[in-house]
């Protein structure tokens, strides 16, 4: 019988890029934006929720 060799690859590590990274930063900073000015955002459209989410 044939002996049977087990060959064992590595699979290639995953890599953000300088760009992704920059997106992702700044897709943070924008959705955390979001939740912190909602309060504002209601408070200056004096009730008027349509307002509010054109506005947001």
């Amino acid at each position: 019988m044939a002996e049977e060799q087990m060959v064992v690859t590595s699979n290639p590590k995953k890599k953000i890029g300088f760009f992704a990274a920059i997106l992702v930063v700044i897709g943070s900073t924008i959705g955390v934006g979001i939740f912190l000015r909602a309060k504002s955002v209601l408070e200056n459209s004096a009730g008027n929720i349509a307002l509010a989410i054109a506005v947001w």
